[in-house]
Protein backbone atom coordinates (compact mmCIF):
# COMPACT_ATOMS: atom_id res chain seq x y z
CA UNK A 1 0.00 0.00 0.00
CA UNK A 2 1.35 3.31 -0.74
CA UNK A 3 2.25 5.41 2.01
CA UNK A 4 -0.68 7.91 1.67
CA UNK A 5 -3.25 5.34 1.72
CA UNK A 6 -1.96 3.42 4.48
CA UNK A 7 -2.30 7.22 6.49
CA UNK A 8 -5.98 7.40 5.50
CA UNK A 9 -6.57 4.16 6.68
CA UNK A 10 -4.68 4.23 10.19
CA UNK A 11 -6.94 7.45 10.62
CA UNK A 12 -10.02 5.83 9.79
CA UNK A 13 -8.62 3.06 11.82
CA UNK A 14 -8.23 5.86 14.73
CA UNK A 15 -12.24 6.19 15.08
CA UNK A 16 -14.05 3.67 17.29
CA UNK A 17 -15.91 0.95 16.44
CA UNK A 18 -19.64 2.01 15.59
CA UNK A 19 -18.90 5.58 15.14
CA UNK A 20 -19.78 7.05 11.46
CA UNK A 21 -15.63 7.93 11.28
CA UNK A 22 -15.14 4.18 11.50
CA UNK A 23 -17.14 3.55 7.98
CA UNK A 24 -16.51 6.65 6.17
CA UNK A 25 -15.76 6.44 2.74
CA UNK A 26 -12.19 9.14 2.34
CA UNK A 27 -12.19 8.58 -1.35
CA UNK A 28 -15.00 10.26 -2.53
CA UNK A 29 -15.37 11.12 -6.42
CA UNK A 30 -16.18 14.72 -6.79
CA UNK A 31 -16.03 16.25 -10.24
CA UNK A 32 -16.79 19.75 -11.55
CA UNK A 33 -20.78 20.58 -12.89
CA UNK A 34 -19.31 21.88 -16.21
CA UNK A 35 -17.61 18.65 -17.55
CA UNK A 36 -20.00 16.73 -20.18
CA UNK A 37 -21.29 13.62 -19.83
CA UNK A 38 -18.70 11.74 -22.14
CA UNK A 39 -15.38 13.57 -20.24
CA UNK A 40 -17.00 12.52 -17.13
CA UNK A 41 -17.64 8.72 -17.91
CA UNK A 42 -13.44 8.97 -19.03
CA UNK A 43 -12.20 9.79 -16.36
CA UNK A 44 -14.52 7.33 -13.71
CA UNK A 45 -12.97 4.50 -16.35
CA UNK A 46 -9.58 5.83 -16.15
CA UNK A 47 -10.04 5.48 -11.68
CA UNK A 48 -11.98 2.27 -12.60
CA UNK A 49 -8.43 0.64 -13.87
CA UNK A 50 -6.28 2.23 -11.09
CA UNK A 51 -8.90 1.30 -8.30
CA UNK A 52 -10.18 -2.31 -9.20
CA UNK A 53 -11.62 -2.51 -5.85
CA UNK A 54 -13.89 0.54 -5.51
CA UNK A 55 -17.88 0.66 -6.38
CA UNK A 56 -19.23 3.79 -7.53
CA UNK A 57 -22.92 4.37 -7.22
CA UNK A 58 -23.28 7.71 -7.26
CA UNK A 59 -20.96 11.04 -8.61
CA UNK A 60 -20.44 13.58 -6.42
CA UNK A 61 -20.22 17.44 -7.94
CA UNK A 62 -17.98 20.21 -6.15
CA UNK A 63 -17.61 23.82 -7.47
CA UNK A 64 -14.28 25.35 -7.27
CA UNK A 65 -13.37 25.04 -3.77
CA UNK A 66 -14.67 21.47 -3.67
CA UNK A 67 -18.18 22.43 -2.01
CA UNK A 68 -20.36 19.42 -2.91
CA UNK A 69 -23.48 21.22 -4.68
CA UNK A 70 -24.86 18.24 -6.18
CA UNK A 71 -25.29 14.81 -6.55
CA UNK A 72 -25.38 12.12 -10.04
CA UNK A 73 -26.31 8.72 -9.83
CA UNK A 74 -24.02 6.33 -12.28
CA UNK A 75 -27.05 4.99 -14.00
CA UNK A 76 -28.49 8.79 -15.02
CA UNK A 77 -24.79 9.78 -16.00
CA UNK A 78 -24.71 6.14 -18.09
CA UNK A 79 -27.77 6.96 -19.86
CA UNK A 80 -27.57 10.70 -20.78
CA UNK A 81 -26.75 12.15 -23.73
CA UNK A 82 -22.56 12.47 -24.41
CA UNK A 83 -22.42 16.25 -24.78
CA UNK A 84 -24.97 17.11 -21.93
CA UNK A 85 -23.24 19.22 -19.09
CA UNK A 86 -23.42 17.92 -15.88
CA UNK A 87 -25.07 20.57 -13.95
CA UNK A 88 -27.96 19.78 -16.17
CA UNK A 89 -28.89 16.35 -14.97
CA UNK A 90 -27.16 16.43 -11.65
CA UNK A 91 -29.49 16.90 -7.81
CA UNK A 92 -29.15 19.60 -5.98
CA UNK A 93 -27.94 18.35 -2.31
CA UNK A 94 -28.37 20.30 1.16
CA UNK A 95 -24.92 19.58 3.04
CA UNK A 96 -25.39 17.57 6.81
CA UNK A 97 -22.30 17.93 8.82
CA UNK A 98 -22.54 15.12 11.84
CA UNK A 99 -19.13 14.32 13.99
CA UNK A 100 -17.16 11.82 12.98
CA UNK A 101 -17.82 10.14 16.52
CA UNK A 102 -21.50 9.86 16.58
CA UNK A 103 -22.73 6.65 16.31
CA UNK A 104 -23.16 4.85 13.05
CA UNK A 105 -27.14 4.39 13.63
CA UNK A 106 -27.28 7.79 14.58
CA UNK A 107 -25.95 8.90 11.52
CA UNK A 108 -27.97 7.04 9.06
CA UNK A 109 -30.91 8.44 10.38
CA UNK A 110 -30.00 12.26 10.45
Amino acid sequence: MKKERVEVVQDILEYPTHTAGAIMRPNVIGLDKDLTAKATLELLQARARVRTGEEIHTIYITNGNRKLIGALPLKTLIAAPADIRIKEIMSPVSVIKIPATMDQEEAAKV
